[in-house]
């Protein structure tokens, strides 16, 4: 039988957290998002960022912060079809900003902060250089809803060679 984790671990557990603390003034908390953008936000451009921030569910562990976002949390993200359905989109990030260059450590977040997470695809998306915003080493899966498959990538299970002992 083959391992499919690759000698990796299994992550800590996610706990629900917060952007902020809770006692910190909304203003404060526009004010910071201002301050930490590297586009020179407008305060009501850093207050839609807030908006958008704060719909959403925040998640971490001893490794990653996770922002979850589902179904009308992406609208601005999806066609009202898939968010109808359940798409979501996560955005995830180490706490200690470093690259995340672990698919395992990605599958066990889709798997554990999605509904039905090991029954669903997600991709990553690279884009053109003209759309590309790189600030920080902060990764997004877009998962989609459950028996969706795309029209790319999909091996199915049973191939002969799985069924092979692997010598180590």
């Amino acid at each position: 039988m083959i391992d499919r984790n690759l000698g990796s671990k299994p992550l800590d557990k996610f706990v629900e957290g917060s952007l902020y603390p809770k006692d910190m003034p909304i203003k404060e908390r526009i004010k910071d998002i201002q301050e930490k953008n590297p586009y020179n936000l407008s305060w009501e451009e850093a207050k839609r960022q807030y908006n958008r921030l704060t719909s959403c569910k925040v998640y971490l562990n001893d490794t990653y912060q996770v922002y979850v976002y589902v179904g009308k949390e992406t609208d601005e993200i999806y066609d009202d079809e898939l968010c109808r359905l359940g798409m979501a989109y996560l955005s995830i990030k180490r706490l200690d900003r470093k690259p995340v260059r672990s698919w395992t450590d990605l599958q066990q977040i889709k798997n554990a902060l999605c509904e039905n997470g090991q029954d669903r695809w997600a991709v990553e998306l690279y884009p053109p250089e003209c759309q590309l915003v790189n600030v920080a080493d902060q990764y997004h899966l877009y998962v989609y809803p459950v028996g969706f498959n795309p029209p790319f990538g999909k091996y199915p299970r049973g191939l002969p060679w799985e069924d092979e002992e692997v010598s180590q």
